[in-house]
């Protein structure tokens, strides 16, 4: 599946709320403001774990605000409340992605720990190449189920481009400032969920009958990203490719060197995947919270 290297988020107009709207305004125009300002520079987890702790701290204010009595009037004033009403519909596909996001994690790591526990004992060539194929199919798998949220999660941004450029309605200026931070505020929370899953849907490409080594390999992706000016491939879609190259050559290739490179790239992973589904849990937890506050506003 392609990606792109340098995915900007939609282009937003500057937030400025009203001060007597809620007195934490100003911390949730700051929080707003700094995601706009984020984007994937490069493909890679560090970049993505900013972007949701960045979500995460954005949804604290945004819970503040939305607990302000003006701020629930204004969202239930603006269209008779149908904005809230979208925004409870939108939070399914919120949820939906950002939990099979963390389900994928949850299995690549699982698998990958297997593998790396055969790699340190060091076991028969046929039990290590059983694991690594057993990774490389649930990374299949986690691509073909990814490739459906990230359908899912592109129509709702589509959606979200078309409610950013539509004029607001002046009469109603105080509805109208709550109800564009609601949007935003899901826009934001699209773009960078989707970028996870474009992450972890990177693929690493079939090379597996190449004379190569697995670094010259590497090595290789990598000259090929800087000359294109874009990363073909990051940490997951690395430790994909070296998995693949190794499948048939365990025979071949040089057991000190590169299988110590292998691991070295499977620890960083793992790594990598553990911050990823702590910001994931922590962003989780906020999209729950997110929808209480909307239940409770058309319920109260």
């Amino acid at each position: 599946m392609a990606s792109s290297s340098s995915t900007l988020l939609p282009p937003f107009r500057s937030i400025s709320l009203p001060s007597r709207v809620h007195p934490t305004s100003l911390e949730l125009e700051a929080a707003l403001n700094h995601l706009k300002s984020w984007q994937i520079s490069s493909a890679s987890a560090e970049t993505l774990q900013h972007g949701l702790v960045g979500l995460a701290e954005m949804y604290n204010s945004l819970q503040d605000f939305m607990q302000s009595s003006q701020s629930q009037r204004a969202l239930l004033q603006y269209q008779n409340g149908k904005l809230v009403d979208e925004a409870l519909n939108e939070s399914v596909v919120l949820l939906d992605s950002c939990d099979a996001a963390r389900d994928a994690l949850v299995t690549m790591q699982r698998q990958m720990q297997s593998l790396q526990s055969a790699l340190r004992r060091r076991r028969r060539d046929s039990s290590i190449e059983a694991e690594v194929a057993a990774y490389l199919n649930i990374r299949k798998k986690v691509r073909k189920e990814i490739s459906i949220r990230l359908g899912t999660i592109k129509k709702l941004e589509r959606k979200f481009s078309c409610c950013l450029t539509t004029t607001l309605d002046a009469s109603e200026h105080d509805a109208s400032n709550v109800a564009r931070v609601l949007r935003e505020a899901s826009s934001i929370t699209i773009s960078v969920l989707r970028s996870v899953l474009v992450f972890l849907s990177m693929p690493g490409g079939k090379m597996r009958t190449s004379p190569l080594s697995l670094i010259s390999k590497l090595i290789r992706m990598k000259s090929l990203s800087y000359e294109k000016g874009q990363d073909m491939v990051n940490e997951v879609g690395s430790v994909d490719l070296v998995l693949c190259s190794l499948l048939g050559h365990l025979k071949t290739i040089d057991p000190k060197v590169e299988l110590q490179m292998v691991q070295g790239m499977l620890e960083n992973l793992d790594v990598r995947i553990e911050d990823l589904e702590t910001g994931l849990d922590c962003v989780f937890k906020c999209l729950i919270q997110n929808r209480v506050t909307l239940l409770n506003i058309i319920t109260n």
